[in-house]
């Protein structure tokens, strides 16, 4: 969409918009709702907002048609609850922000993919994992620590990196499952620290999955049931190893698996013939 077409939509939709982020009084009430319908008592439980007060924002938003009142419970209206849904990805979306504010802000994420960096706040519950005086190589402990135990994998790569290769043998060793995209011309570096025949017998068994892609990726990450970790590139373009956000919960597992299938779908599978 053009900056134009945005201006205007901002005009045409001002005063909506302003009735809603004026009062966060409204907000929390549409929050609270958005689970399941609420009797009044139960909306002030949880808002800590006084009747009187929940009553008169309830009536300015019914009349907006975001809240309608049945007896004596409130429910979102349809509007209502594709409105909260966006209210909630915004509020996620400036939480992780501010939250990781000098790791985005030293960071390139201009290339990301523009579906995936509008949900950016499904990483709110994850934790930066710095390297420290004491221990330069946290990162890489941490993720070796990581995949001890793991069983399948999805990881993208568009760096090459030894121990990276080590960590996944150690994965395809322990009998588990490895699905692997890697920038094309990083493909010669990995093949000359693996061993061509294992590989693509590993291959041909469906242990190991191997795509390339010739676009470039501003992200290295890792994926599973049970983790996520994400790396990021400096705005000069060099890869910093020094910093990784690390999350274990489901949104942000769900996030790094939608875009394991993103590049996915840009990447072409390697031809074991070629190998």
């Amino acid at each position: 969409m053009e900056t134009n077409q945005f201006n205007s939509l901002i005009e045409e939709m001002h005063d909506e918009i302003n009735f809603l982020v004026s009062s966060h009084v409204k907000i929390k009430i549409m929050l609270s709702l958005r689970e399941n319908p609420k009797k009044l008592g139960k909306i002030r439980e949880e808002t800590s907002i006084s009747s009187s007060t929940i009553i008169h924002s309830i009536n300015q938003l019914d009349k907006r048609k975001f809240v309608t009142k049945i007896s004596d419970t409130y429910s979102l209206t349809s509007k209502g609850k594709l409105i909260s849904s966006k209210i909630v990805m915004m509020l996620k979306n400036c939480a992780v922000v501010k939250k990781h504010e000098n790791f985005f802000a030293s960071h390139s994420i201009e290339d990301f993919p523009k579906t995936l960096s509008v949900k950016i706040g499904q990483l709110n519950n994850s934790i930066l994992i710095e390297s420290t005086k004491s221990n330069i190589s946290k990162p890489f402990t941490t993720y070796s620590e990581l995949l001890k135990d793991a069983e399948d994998i999805s990881v993208v790569l568009p760096v090459f990196f030894s121990r990276h290769m080590d960590f996944i043998k150690e994965v395809l060793d322990n009998g588990g499952n490895v699905s692997l995209i890697l920038r094309y011309d990083i493909l010669e570096s990995l093949l000359e620290h693996i061993n061509i025949e294992k590989t693509t017998e590993l291959i041909k068994k469906g242990k190991l999955n191997i795509r390339t892609i010739n676009d470039e990726i501003p992200v290295a990450f890792l994926v599973n049931d049970h983790v996520l970790t994400l790396g990021l590139f400096f705005h000069d373009g060099s890869y910093d190893v020094s910093k990784l956000l690390l999350s274990h919960d489901k949104e942000a597992i769900n996030w790094g698996k939608e875009l394991f299938e993103y590049y996915k779908e840009k990447s072409e599978k390697i031809d074991i013939k070629n190998l």
